[in-house]
């Protein structure tokens, strides 16, 4: 291309960097985990709401809000009072709760989205940390999302489990 024609070209093409006003000192890793980041939220956000115990997690949900407390029994349960019942999911039922009140089955993909891509963002920050550069990190998290699929696919109070015990567990300085 003649010198005339670079110079007419916008500063945006011609720059050798990844920098701007709205991506500030984006490196290639941090590119490679935002486009990362974007295909986990597309690929999770067409799941469908799987039949499981979804239903019955917002059933808990909306009683805990009812009802302002903790179940001690199951109330739910054909046995009545004598099931007892651990509520150690009541959190993510009450978010759950929520969240399918404010945004119906919609809202629940979408969070169910969020969540997946937030787990998908710790891993890849957890591999960036150790030091690993270029696409690695964006395909560690792609990866650590297909290989969780048995466990991640549907709505679950696991996936807030996940996401505390990934970030929980960092050590507080970087590992050798």
């Amino acid at each position: 291309m003649p010198a005339k024609a670079v110079e007419e070209l916008p500063e945006c093409l011609t720059r050798d960097n990844l920098t701007s006003d709205y991506f500030p000192n984006l490196s290639r890793t941090g590119l490679f985990a935002i486009i990362g980041m974007c295909v986990v939220f597309v690929f999770t956000s067409i799941h469908r709401l799987n039949h499981t115990d979804l239903w019955g997690h917002l059933a808990f949900g909306r009683w805990i809000v009812e009802h302002g407390s903790l179940p001690a029994h199951d109330p739910f349960s054909i046995q009545g009072a004598e099931a007892n019942v651990v509520p150690f999911a009541w959190l993510a039922q009450v978010a759950g709760y929520w969240t399918y009140q404010l945004g119906g089955s919609e809202g629940l993909i979408l969070g169910h989205a969020l969540l997946e891509t937030l787990a998908a963002g710790i891993v890849m920050l957890a591999v960036a940390r150790r030091g690993v550069k270029g696409y690695w990190p964006a395909v560690a998290g792609v990866l650590f999302v297909v290989l969780s699929l048995p466990i991640m696919g549907t709505i679950r109070p696991q996936l807030f489990a996940q996401i505390g015990m990934e970030y929980g567990g960092w050590p507080s300085e970087t590992p050798v």
